[in-house]
């Protein structure tokens, strides 16, 4: 090989992976840039959802004459008074099931120094995180208030946003735009449907369980679990901790129980019931639900898992109308 050439070569190579280093560097520092903006990412994204469960409940009250903005008060006055019950329900059972723990827990405990120095030792420690617990507590409640403040004006402004939007794109793919916010809103639609079922049937287990057990709170504790089991991904785990909660003070018998119920029943429910029904509800074989399930676990975590269902879904339907489109292009 002449010099010349092997010293181009030897540059190109050079210059490649130059290239490549800075590429990768440039996208660490990008990934680095848009963490900062994690959390508002989040309160958008949340916000657009909360906002897209209710926008039905919404267009139904503004279609009977009442004003769009009225109808989106009503309805957030209605979710507030939703809350406030449900509080009023649950929390009387959390402070009792407490109030019985503290008088029970003595009673098992060893009676020797070293073990009442070690409960001291955890009490501090608690009570030490309890400030950090306590702040956490609060910026959640921040959050939430503004992910309430956000959907709210998402949902007043639905059709001044879509036509910003609509005016940003050019008027060939206008049409494109539109077929991707049909499939957006039918995927996520029947996915949340799917959801909200699921949370229904658990709940009414729960409840269904401790009544049959005569343990106190069933009607509250079944309503909180079943609200619970609504959040996809972790909602098998969360919907298990009220009825816990609950059965935790009265027996070990009725305790084992209720655990084993409740945890037969989440299997169930969702290995077999759920990929039925998002697989039907999505138009995609239970078989897809599952690894969708597990490769958005695996690639994102748990958001990954809450949303990889009906994203598959979505690109499903987007890749068999790509798919029909080449069809009917080639047999031109």
């Amino acid at each position: 090989m002449p010099k010349q050439l092997s010293n181009l070569t030897e540059f190109r190579i050079f210059l490649i992976l130059a290239i490549i280093v800075l590429v990768w560097h440039l996208i660490s520092l990008l990934g680095s840039f848009l963490g900062l903006f994690t959390d508002v990412a989040l309160l958008v994204f949340l916000s657009w959802i909360l906002a897209f469960i209710l926008e039905p409940l919404v267009t139904s009250l503004a279609n009977r004459g009442l004003h769009r903005i009225a109808a989106a008060v009503v309805i957030y006055v209605g979710i507030a008074a939703l809350l406030f019950g449900l509080v009023w329900l649950v929390l009387p059972t959390t402070i009792a099931q407490f109030a019985q723990l503290v008088n029970v827990v003595p009673l098992y405990l060893p009676q020797n120094t070293l073990f009442s120095s070690q409960i001291q030792s955890f009490l501090v420690t608690t009570l030490s995180n309890s400030v950090a617990a306590a702040g956490q507590l609060a910026s959640g409640l921040t959050g939430l208030l503004l992910i309430f403040i956000i959907s709210f004006y998402v949902l007043i402004s639905k059709k001044e946003i879509s036509t910003t939007i609509k005016n940003l794109i050019p008027d060939e793919y206008e049409d494109d735009y539109e077929f991707l916010e049909n499939v957006i809103n039918t995927t996520f639609a029947s996915f949340l449907r799917v959801q909200v079922f699921l949370g229904v049937i658990l709940g009414f287990i729960a409840f269904l369980t401790l009544a049959i057990l005569r343990i106190d709170f069933a009607l509250s504790t079944g309503v909180a679990s079943g609200i619970l089991a609504m959040v996809p991904a972790v909602g098998p785990f969360l919907f298990l901790i009220p009825p816990i909660l609950a059965a935790l003070t009265i027996s070990v018998e009725k305790l084992a129980i209720v655990v084993i119920v409740l945890v037969l029943a989440a299997q169930l429910v969702y290995n077999f019931l759920s990929p039925k029904l998002l697989g039907e509800a999505l138009k995609i074989h239970p078989l897809i639900v599952l690894l969708s399930f597990l490769i958005g676990y695996k690639l994102a975590g748990v958001w990954g898992a809450i949303f990889a269902v009906p994203v598959t879904s979505a690109l499903a339907i987007i890749g068999q109308d790509i798919l029909e489109y080449w069809q009917d292009e080639a047999d031109k």
